[in-house]
């Protein structure tokens, strides 16, 4: 059962290195703790239980996770210009509105 297990772990790590929605990282998790009860208890259909549960127990962290991602992504955007749709972007709105800040300031100042 270890060679089971093996296998579905490298299946889900290259499903998870395909794409990007960090569902597997939590299976993976579960398939080595599954691999580890596997040593111990002979039955399959405990290591299976033990596998879908706690991948599904471990599902919820991937809200969080991504969530702090996307997060950190927001306060690095580096983008300025316009978007392939023709918009501005949001970081050249910010940069655009800046600068209209110090324009209004000179003027107040030039009075």
């Amino acid at each position: 059962m270890l060679c089971m297990w093996l296998i579905v772990i490298v299946l889900l790590a290259f499903i998870e290195l395909s794409t990007v929605s960090l569902v597997c990282v939590w299976f993976i998790l579960s398939a080595v703790l599954a691999m580890i009860v596997s040593i111990f208890v002979k039955l399959v259909w405990v290591q299976i239980a033990v596998f879908v549960l706690l991948g599904l127990a471990f599902m919820p962290f991937t809200k969080r996770i991504v969530k702090v991602i996307a997060d950190n992504n927001d306060e690095d955007k580096v983008s300025v210009g316009k978007t392939d749709n023709g918009k501005e972007s949001d970081a050249s709105l910010v940069k655009n509105n800046d600068k209209d800040k110090k324009k209004a300031k000179h003027k107040k100042g030039s009075k």
